[in-house]
Order: structure tokens, then sequence, then C-alpha cells
């Protein structure tokens, strides 16, 4: 960098031998949503939010690990709100829902194991807003 000013950039990436994106897997769906829940945390909790989290950016290898692509979704934003970590949730959600073992269980064990990772109640994490603030609210 120059005053600030990128000149020389490199891209580098690593093959990923046997890679399947999640909507292809055909693994334990379990241990599948276990790894996923504690990589999402993890991202999270160091401050990273994936702007396009959605099946076909997470990969699994021949061996069944996990991996995340297309790190141009990835910002840093130091602190991962609520918010933004339940808009990168419901993103990854709403790309699932089409899935084939995209069951409740395995939704209500991605939310335990996730809020667990991260710290948090999923009671006190996945509580929705009021939609009327209390002083609109109409009188009875």
């Amino acid at each position: 960098r120059v005053f600030g000013l990128l000149l020389r950039s490199y891209f580098l990436m690593e093959e990923i031998p046997g890679a399947q994106h999640l909507g292809q897997w055909r693994g334990n769906a379990t241990h599948a949503t276990l790894q996923l829940a504690r990589l999402l945390a993890k991202l999270h909790n160091e401050g990273f939010s994936h702007r396009d989290l959605k099946e076909t950016n997470l990969v699994f290898d021949s061996a069944g690990k996990l991996f995340v692509i297309d790190l141009d979704g990835l910002e840093y934003t130091g602190v991962v709100t609520r918010e933004r970590a339940l808009a990168d949730l419901t993103r990854l959600a709403r790309a699932a829902e089409g899935l084939p073992g995209y069951t409740v269980a395995l939704r209500r064990l991605f939310v335990l194991r996730y809020a667990k990772a991260r710290g948090i109640r999923p009671g006190e994490f996945f509580t929705v807003a009021p939609l009327i603030p209390s002083g609109d609210a109409p009188e009875k």
C-alpha cells in the first residue's frame, strides 16, 4: 500500500479434495449441523459476518470437514451484533429450507449449539422484539 491505496494484491486459494457444497453433501446430518453451528459461532465470536451465507458457500471435503468459501462476502465488524448474527443465520435458514434432511430437530440442535458456542442463552438471542413500541400501543 502507498498512501493507503492498494497497489498490488494476491489471490490464494486451496483446493478442497472431493468438495461438495451443503446442498450436495449426503453425510451425517447431525455431524454437519454441529460443525456448522460451531463454525458460524466462531466466525461471529471473532467479529466476522458472512453477507452471502448459503448452502453453496459451505463446502465439505472428502473427509467430511466443513469449510466456508466465497470470502468476498466476509466482513470484519469487530463485534457481530445480535441483529447482524440473526441476519446471517436467517439468510442461511432460507437457503437451506429446500434441502433434504432439513428437519425441525436439526434446526433446534443448530440453535442450541450455536448459542452455547457463542456463550449466550438461546431464549435471549432469538427473542423477537415487540411489533408495536410500548408508547404507540393502542389504548383499551
